[in-house]
């Protein structure tokens, strides 16, 4: 038997249609799932966002608590866990043999981390696979949904009055609800506005950043990869993308956006690249780049 937890989610919801599952559970029915004892247990299911994370570390570690409790239920002869890359404190060149030191890891890190530390201990036959930033099917936020639409989902009051002397029908499109203007709809005059306007969704990623990039579409061979090869710890990476040649490749034009003195940069590696016959990547930037443009000239097309 094979169960997926997480269904609804992101991760899971991509998973679920690429991959055959006996049963899909997320957290409405996840009490069925206690005692199933599956042959594999692929999960998918710890709630929470980086920035919620981070700013509600009470409830991170909740469901922290609340995936061991799903997993010690469910009990399964198999489990991969699906975590985080954001389990490193150092980003640049490590791969699976090294280890963090969980006081310099941000709240979302460390919580993964240490469920990581959890499972390694409790469970006897585990896989767990860490993503870099991710993209598929019912894609809402990141750098790459904000290149497929550069449109913000809100608008502050000063920002707002800004883009209508420029735009005046933008009251078609924002509504205000407090001190916030939130969109409430599109079309294309809207989106070829603020593809260059400085008011763009896209102010808020740094140039200089740099990210590794995973299709979710692909995560079921992934899912092979380690059970085949008997992989404990996966870093599903690719090559790191730079977000201003990334743009350049995107739209044909120069992306230049200094946020912050430090921009974010991933550069992790994995030691498992030599199985896909690859050097320290599961995938080549050029390959990289090329899904990518497909996947947000697919999603500009919807």
């Amino acid at each position: 038997m094979k169960i997926l937890v997480g269904d609804t989610g992101f991760v899971g919801s991509n998973l679920k249609k690429i991959m055959q599952f006996d049963y899909t559970f997320n957290s409405k029915n996840i009490e069925n799932a206690y005692n199933l004892h599956p042959d594999l247990l692929v999960y998918a299911g710890v709630r929470g966002t980086k920035i919620l994370a981070n700013k509600f570390p009470k409830e991170d570690e909740k469901n922290i608590e609340d995936a061991k409790l799903n997993i010690t239920k469910i009990n399964p002869k198999k489990l991969i866990l699906i975590s985080s890359v954001d389990v490193y404190d150092d980003l640049d060149g490590k791969n699976e043999d090294y280890i963090s030191n969980v006081n310099n890891l941000h709240t979302y890190g460390k919580n993964r981390f240490l469920l990581e530390k959890w499972v390694e201990q409790n469970v006897k036959d585990y896989h767990i696979v860490r993503l870099p930033a991710i993209y598929g099917n019912n894609l809402k936020k990141n750098y790459i949904y904000d290149l497929i639409s550069p449109v913000p989902k809100f608008l502050e009051i000063e920002d707002y009055i800004n883009v209508e002397k420029e735009f005046p029908t933008i009251f078609l499109y924002y509504k205000k609800n407090g001190e916030i203007f939130y969109n409430i709809n599109k079309d294309s005059k809207l989106s070829s506005y603020f593809l260059n306007s400085k008011y763009n969704s896209l102010r808020f990623t740094d140039s200089r950043s740099i990210y590794q990039y995973f299709d979710l579409r692909k995560l079921d061979k992934i899912v092979e990869l380690v059970i085949s090869n008997s992989i404990k710890v996966l870093n599903c990476v690719t090559e790191p993308i730079q977000s201003d040649l990334l743009y350049k490749k995107i739209n044909g034009t120069e992306f230049n956006n200094y946020i912050v003195e430090n921009p974010i940069q991933y550069k992790l590696t994995t030691k498992w690249a030599y199985l896909v016959n690859e050097n320290k990547y599961l995938e080549n930037s050029a390959e990289e780049i090329k899904g990518l443009i497909n996947f947000i000239e697919e999603e500009r097309k919807k």
